[in-house]
Parts: C-alpha cells; sequence; structure tokens
C-alpha cells in the first residue's frame, strides 16, 4: 500500500496540473472524481457495492443518489484534508512558512507568503459583479506583471468551471434543486476555490521566486449569494472561520460591473455562465462588495472614467500592493530609438519576452472600425502565455481575454488575416530613473526592437508611462542619449496599421 506521503504528492501533483490545464478540465475533473470515489469505496469496506449487501439495489436512481452523495461530501472534504496534509509535508521540509516569516532573507513586502528564499508570493483577489471587466483586468495585469520580473498564475473562477460542467443551479421546472444539493454545490464552490488557490501557491513557493496568483474572485464571494449563516457553515467544513477566508488573500480589488454606471456596456455575450439582467448585476455588485468589507486592502473600481482608465485603476492599486513603479500604470508614451546600441544601455536586470502578434479578419470587427488579434509572449523564465484582443484605435477601446494554447492555435488557423503580416518583436522591460515635470521619478520602459513585418526589421521604439500625455519626461542615464522622436499619437506608428490592417478613421 502506498504511504501517506506518496499519497499527498500524487493527489497534489494531479490537482496541479489539472488546474494548469482548463483545456482538459473536464477529463481531468471525471478521473479525479474517480480517484476519490475509489478512494472512498476503499476507506468505507466498498460502500458503493454495500447496498447489494443490505438487499437493496444499488442501480436504483434512490440508492445512486445515496451513495453517490456521500461520496461526493466525502470527496470534498478529502481533498481538502489533502491540501492541509501537503501543507503540513512542506512545513516539514522548510519549503515555506504561512505565517509569513519566509526565509532568512525575507524582505518587508505586503505579502502573507514568502518563498524559502525570501520572494512575495502574493495572492489577489479580482471581484465584482458581472460584466465588470475582470477578464481584461487579468490579462493586462498578466502582461504587466510578466514585464516586471513576476511569475504570473491565474486561478479561474470556480462556479464558472461548475456551471460550465452542467452543475447550473435550477430552482424551477419539474426538478429544481433542493436545499441539500444546492449546500453540496456551495461547499464544492469553496472546495475548488482552495483547490486551485493551494495548487498555485504550491507551485509559486516550488519554484522559489517572486510570483503573484491572480485569483478570478474569491472564497468570500460566496457570501452575495448565501446567507452569512451557511457561509459560514460552508467554510467550517474546511475548519475555516470567515475571518481566515479573508487572511488568504492580500487584497481584493473589486471591479464595478457595468450595469452600474456604464448601462450601455453591460453584457451577457461573453460568458455563458452569466444570465443576470442589468438590474440583477447591480444588486449582486452591491452584495459582493458588501461580502469584502473589512479586508484590509479592499479596492473598488467604479466605472468613472471609460474602459481604459478603469483597466489603469485597476493596475494602480495593485501597484500600491506588491509595488510596482509609481508610474507604471498610467499613459503609455512612445519615442523612436535612434542607435541600435541602445541596448547596451539598459539595466542587466531587464526582462526579456519575445512576442508574436497575429491580426485577425472579420467583416463585423472591420465594419465597427474593431481590431481582433492574438498575442503570444515568451518570457524568459516564465513560459508563453496567450491573449485575445479586441480593440478600437478611435477611442482607445480595449478588451483582452487570456487564452488557451489550444484556442491561439485555432484562433490563427481559421481567423488569421491573410493580407496583414505578423509583428513579431522582442521587449526588454525595465526601470530606470527619470524625470517628470520636473520632479524626479523612477519610470517603467519597454525597448521594443522588431523583427518583422520586414519594412520594421532591426528599428526599436521606447515605450514608458507618465502621468498624462503633455507630461514632460527625460530619462537618466546612457539610455536617455538614444530617445528621438516622440510617435505617441502618429497613425502612421500604430501597430495595426504596420501590420498592414486597415483601421477606420
Amino acid at each position: 500500500m502506498a504511504s501517506r506521503t506518496s499519497q499527498v504528492r500524487d493527489s497534489g501533483l494531479g490537482l496541479t496540473f489539472w488546474v494548469a490545464s482548463s483545456a482538459a478540465a473536464a477529463s481531468a475533473a471525471l478521473s479525479l472524481g474517480y480517484y476519490y470515489w475509489s478512494r472512498y469505496s476503499a476507506e468505507h469496506g466498498g460502500a458503493a457495492d454495500s447496498t447489494h449487501a443490505a438487499g437493496g439495489d444499488a442501480g436504483t436512481p434512490r440508492s445512486r443518489v445515496h451513495w453517490g452523495r456521500a461520496a461526493a461530501v466525502w470527496a470534498t472534504k478529502a481533498i481538502h484534508a489533502d491540501f492541509v496534509s501537503l501543507k503540513a509535508l512542506r512545513n516539514l521540509t522548510e519549503t515555506f512558512d504561512f505565517a509569513g516569516k519566509g526565509g532568512k532573507e525575507a524582505i518587508e513586502t505586503n505579502a502573507h507568503i514568502h518563498t524559502k528564499s525570501g520572494h512575495p508570493v502574493y495572492v489577489i483577489v479580482l471581484t465584482g459583479g458581472p460584466c465588470g471587466g475582470k477578464s481584461t483586468g487579468l490579462s493586462h495585469l498578466n502582461e504587466r506583471l510578466s514585464a516586471l520580473g513576476f511569475r504570473v498564475y491565474a486561478s479561474p473562477e470556480a462556479a464558472t468551471i461548475l456551471i460550465s460542467t452542467g452543475a447550473r443551479p435550477t430552482f424551477t421546472g419539474a426538478k429544481p434543486w433542493t436545499v441539500d444539493t444546492l449546500n453540496i454545490f456551495q461547499e464544492g464552490i469553496v472546495s475548488l476555490s482552495i483547490s486551485l488557490e493551494e495548487s498555485l501557491i504550491a507551485l509559486a513557493l516550488s519554484r522559489d521566486e517572486p510570483a503573484v496568483i491572480v485569483c478570478d474572485r474569491g472564497v468570500a464571494d460566496l457570501r452575495a449569494y448565501i446567507s452569512d449563516d451557511v457561509y459560514s457553515q460552508a467554510l467550517s467544513q474546511f475548519k475555516l472561520t470567515p475571518e481566515q477566508a479573508f487572511q488568504r488573500y492580500d487584497a481584493i480589488v473589486h471591479l464595478v460591473s457595468a450595469a452600474v454606471g456604464a448601462e450601455s456596456s453591460y453584457t451577457t455575450a461573453n460568458n455563458a455562465a452569466r444570465l443576470e439582467t442589468a438590474e440583477e448585476a447591480a444588486a449582486l455588485d452591491e452584495k459582493t462588495q458588501k461580502a469584502w468589507k473589512g479586508h484590509p486592502r479592499h479596492f473598488v473600481v467604479d466605472n468613472s472614467t471609460d474602459f481604459t482608465g478603469k483597466i489603469r485603476r485597476v493596475t494602480q492599486a495593485i501597484a500600491e500592493v506588491v509595488g510596482l513603479p509609481e508610474s507604471a500604470s498610467d499613459v503609455r508614451r512612445r519615442f523612436r530609438v535612434e542607435h541600435v546600441d541602445a541596448l547596451k544601455c539598459i539595466p542587466d536586470n531587464h526582462v526579456a519576452s519575445r512576442v508574436t502578434r497575429t491580426y485577425l479578419k472579420s467583416k463585423q470587427w472591420a465594419s465597427e472600425g474593431v481590431v481582433a488579434c492574438v498575442t503570444m509572449r515568451e518570457t524568459d523564465g516564465t513560459g508563453e502565455n496567450y491573449v485575445h484582443r479586441l480593440a478600437r484605435p478611435s477611442d482607445h477601446y480595449q478588451v483582452e481575454r487570456m487564452l488557451a494554447k489550444r484556442d491561439y492555435e485555432t484562433a490563427i488557423e481559421h481567423h488569421a488575416d491573410p493580407d496583414a503580416s505578423l509583428i513579431i518583436k522582442t521587449c526588454r522591460t525595465f526601470t530606470v530613473p527619470g524625470i517628470e515635470n520636473g520632479k524626479e521619478t523612477n519610470l517603467f520602459c519597454s525597448l521594443e526592437t522588431y523583427e518583422a513585418p520586414a519594412k520594421l526589421k532591426g528599428e526599436s521604439f521606447l515605450n514608458t508611462n507618465a502621468q498624462s500625455l503633455s507630461s514632460s519626461i527625460e530619462l537618466k542615464g546612457a539610455i536617455g542619449a538614444h530617445i528621438g522622436k516622440e510617435v505617441t499619437s502618429d497613425r502612421a506608428y500604430l501597430e495595426p496599421v504596420l501590420a498592414g490592417v486597415f483601421l477606420k478613421a
């Protein structure tokens, strides 16, 4: 019989890779379910077949529900128990310290988890009412934080995963859900959320490097849908209190639903699990804000600006938590670089990534002045990530969503614009001292050197972030001597134009 250590290791790794591949979620979930059902049967003396021994019929719906429910509840608790054991195992081997003490060289940060070498591992929740912009915010943060040297992990929304499998709560019709079924569903959300988060924390700690885990909703989001008593009861199944649920996260960023202040932009088209009307979405948004009330770092990002400004304010909130450069979340400015030896003038600790952008063809998008593309970013030491972007250059509207590799490849295979050139470039990101409007500051910069299209091969541009388009900027050090003409507002230097994509004026 396998040792408990090997069982914990195997189940932990199994869940880790299950989380890592959303494309295989259904088959992995089936394997996981069979694994825990088998363990349930083994540890309860073949309970799945005990109905036969008692003279019953295990094939009847009632019997299947009886032992199926028991196995489901047991499996939910067993998953959590495995992660508790996994934590204990890591504590024994001094892999990490959940109390936040970290290793001997732990640095002072807002993170409550540190690796054995002292690197912070931040756990941040993106939440809000339906159609608030979480997907775009997650994609934007992934790109920005990766460029700054963080390994970024995205924990998907547990409720959406469950609903997408067919487990959609139903309260009308011939067979509405019972209270017991709903409670099992809520416990499943808690269990899956914890499992996803703990798997990613384990991966981050094993890598022993700075990391940010961005969660699409957190455990306390359940409070927007159920009573405090039911919520506390669901947490108690995993030996958690509401206060401990809060303590799992370093910050909460709430993106207010478009149904509150941007009603014309509210839609259910981009999420199959979203069924709420605008009025229902607004009510849920208010409840979700209240659910996280009391967390020490609870940021609420409303719709008082356009969507680009909203995503910018999300980045500002994260900057406060993880210590991004103070200008890293404002307006992007773009300059030509006059000499290729600028590569020798940037800090040695820059982060390099190779970006390949493919533009997609769609008559509908083109008629609305929207440009669609998919992007693969390969970053030193952090692997690849894939993004789908819809952008309207005329009013700076932009929506992004992270993709699985399979979806990225499918988009290229079936929708790539044959008349548009690929954009291929190497981006080197870094921070340098500078002066903005006469005040010394640190500037977040990206030096981009193009491989394609052919007319840009070998040319470089420097992007930096400023408080506004009219700010005066001066970069200190050798890099400043190579900065040429600013092309921020020059339409000819927009990447879709450079790629040969027609843009409506």
